[in-house]
């Protein structure tokens, strides 16, 4: 039944898509924010589906020289040669066409795409040999640098006159340091199971597949959420909002979770030597299959989390239970976090065993009682290293992206900030699947 419901969730939201965006849906059914003509003194009210200068939904254009959100302050004293004036009225650019490529600067972006998802796909490749070969030096680099991130940042803050975050960031540091003490020596255990997986990757390249797969399955998915819930992300309607994060959340989680499954059954059939004959195929097709009404039951329970926290608001008020909504935020935070873990394990249960959710769940609390927090140890080192590869390949993919906008005709179109950024997110995404 939840296979069934997450497969209606999905035709829902890409039929919403469809309706909105191709069969007039959107004109017929979403509240015009312009209505209530916002916009002062002759401006023009332009429809909008994201936050624009504090507003939801719209957008001001101010004509005669007014200025402001909504057109509300008065036109400039006449300066005919400051930058920007014309006869003494501020010149005002539309902001959605305020990046134009020629179809040169077009080659080029591709091009800069291109060489940033290059770079961190051969960057994730590479990694994997290296962590390979020197295994328990890189674990020991992973946790001494998050030790001197975290001081750094602390002594930064203080310099800047932030002591409060300062504290906070001076106080994870020594947590971290607490923490190499104490899984110190869980790290040659680690350094075997991450040896394993480089070797079993080796041996099963598909793995690589799949999981890249999986990217260009969530990129597809992303686009078509977008299309479909742009005009409740932000309304009124809480319970529209709640829904379509949802929908978001659990189509994310229900994709990496299949890998998981993916990956923990190839794991298995190497271990077992079962000598079967396509090993990841065949643990992809019981994870789309079998196992799948599971996978998606263990991530909705994350989902709902996530959309719960996701509503409430990052910046509370003070004066209105600032105070709580930042409590019930860090509580749930830890919830969520703590089903993720239990949900890794019980998936791993699911693909080694066959079990359904309920039992691999039951399974996995047991293990849990026989060996305490070893396998969070372990998963920690781990993680650690995984992450530490996604950071330098998103840094690498981040330099490509700046030096081809500097040596194309980009350079003064597109902001260097920009290009790093989309450089950094793209190398990252590309190198997470990979390790």
């Amino acid at each position: 039944p939840w296979a069934i419901l997450f497969a209606l969730m999905v035709i829902g939201t890409a039929g919403l898509a469809a309706y909105k965006n191709f069969m007039g849906g959107t004109e017929m059914d979403v509240v015009s924010y312009c209505d209530t003509e916002p916009c002062k003194n002759g401006g023009t009210c332009k429809e909008l589906s994201v936050l624009v200068n504090g507003h939801v939904g719209y957008q001001c254009l101010c004509s005669g020289g007014w200025l402001g959100d909504t057109c509300e302050k008065a036109p400039v004293a006449a300066c005919t040669t400051c930058e920007g004036f014309v006869n003494g009225t501020e010149v005002i650019m539309d902001s959605g066409s305020s990046l134009q490529l020629t179809d040169s600067q077009l080659h080029n972006f591709v091009g800069m795409s291109v060489s940033a998802v290059a770079a961190g796909t051969l960057w994730g490749v590479a990694f994997l040999h290296i962590i390979r070969a020197y295994t328990k030096q890189i674990i020991w680099i992973t946790m001494i640098m998050m030790v001197v991130a975290q001081l750094g940042l602390s002594a930064v803050f203080f310099i800047f006159g932030v002591p409060q975050l300062g504290v906070i960031c001076f106080l994870a540091g020594l947590i971290s340091v607490l923490i190499i003490v104490v899984v110190r020596n869980w790290i040659p255990f680690a350094t075997l199971l991450i040896r394993t997986a480089c070797l079993v990757v080796k041996k099963n390249p598909a793995v690589l597949k799949i999981a890249l797969m999986a990217v260009v399955t969530q990129a597809i998915w992303l686009v078509i959420w977008v299309f479909a819930a742009t005009s409740s992300i932000g309304s009124s309607d809480t319970t529209a909002t709640f829904v379509c994060l949802v929908s978001l959340f659990w189509s994310v989680q229900v994709i990496k979770n299949v890998v998981h499954v993916t990956c923990a059954g190839t794991v298995a059939s190497w271990y077992f030597v079962t000598n079967e004959r396509r090993a990841t195929l065949a643990a992809f097709r019981r994870s789309i299959t079998y196992s799948f009404g599971s996978i998606c039951f263990g991530s909705l329970i994350v989902a709902i989390l996530k959309a719960i926290r996701a509503m409430i608001p990052r910046r509370p008020s003070a004066t209105n239970g600032g105070f709580s909504q930042m409590f019930l935020r860090g509580m749930l935070g830890c919830v969520e976090k703590l089903m993720e873990w239990l949900n890794h394990y019980a998936f791993t249960q699911i693909a080694i065993y066959g079990y359904d959710f309920r039992r691999a769940a039951k399974a996995t609390w047991q293990l849990l009682q026989d060996v305490g927090l070893m396998p969070l140890m372990n998963n920690t080192l781990v993680q650690a290293v995984c992450w530490l590869g996604c950071i330098i390949g998103a840094a690498i993919a981040s330099l490509i992206s700046v030096m081809m906008v500097k040596s194309t005709d980009l350079d003064g179109t597109m902001p260097l900030w920009v290009a790093g950024s989309f450089g950094a997110m793209v190398g990252f995404v590309m190198v997470m699947p990979i390790i």
